[in-house]
């Protein structure tokens, strides 16, 4: 790592932002992450063990990247889905936040009331049909 380049971006003399220009991706990442612990005094133990491709990540999704982070992911289904591109019995991923009234809403899974499942037109869960 360039410890020149890195006292510089502690300094500010270096925005984030520049870093791009000056080194690759993979360094421009590790050295970013590596500015953050020094001036906050926080260790990223974890964000930086990612399977993205992260010269597509940072030219699309994201600016000033120092890592990524692993998000639970859950799975409704099977829901009948009746559509243009799709026909048939799906599993669906899904992310649900934890919170009083979703929980209160959803019943802690899709059904044919909650919006994902709406999409489908029809509920295994609870064998109600739904219109659109």
């Amino acid at each position: 790592m360039d410890r020149e380049l890195l006292e510089k971006v502690k300094r500010h003399d270096i925005s984030f932002h520049e870093i791009d220009k000056i080194l690759d991706t993979n360094a421009s990442i590790e050295l970013r992450r590596t500015a953050i612990s020094q001036l906050t005094g926080t260790k990223f133990d974890h964000i930086s063990n990612y399977s993205m491709d992260v010269e597509v990540a940072t030219k699309r999704n994201i600016e000033n990247m120092i890592g990524a982070i692993q998000v639970p992911l859950g799975v409704a289904g099977p829901l009948r889905v009746n559509g243009e591109y799709a026909n048939g019995e799906y599993y669906i991923p899904w992310r649900l936040q934890k919170e009083h009234s979703l929980q209160a809403q959803t019943g802690e899974a899709p059904s044919s009331q909650h919006p994902v499942a709406q999409m489908s037109g029809y509920s295994r869960m609870n064998d109600k049909s739904t219109s659109f």
